[in-house]
Order: C-alpha cells, then structure tokens, then sequence
C-alpha cells in the first residue's frame, strides 16, 4: 500500500524544480529535502 503522506512530501519537494527556481530538488535552501540529501538548509527536520 502506497502511503499519501510519501507521495505529498515527493511533489511538495518537487515544487521549486517544476517552477524553475533550481535544477535539483535539495539546491532549494527553504525545503527540508536538502536535509534528507545530508545538507544543510534553513529547515531543520528532527528525525524519529
């Protein structure tokens, strides 16, 4: 079973790639991807 919380943080991450602003997903500084990708950004995400 595919879960949809999965499936909106993917196009949420997906945003700033589809309206140009940056070419990768974690090069977005205001998105928690680049933590995920072992980046910093100006999210911080505490992992469970």
């Amino acid at each position: 079973m595919k879960c949809p919380i999965f499936s909106h943080s993917k196009c949420i991450h997906e945003n700033p790639v589809r309206a140009g602003i940056v070419e990768k997903r974690e090069d977005y500084m205001c998105s928690s991807m680049r933590n995920y990708a072992g980046l910093e950004g100006w999210i911080t995400v505490d992992h469970w």
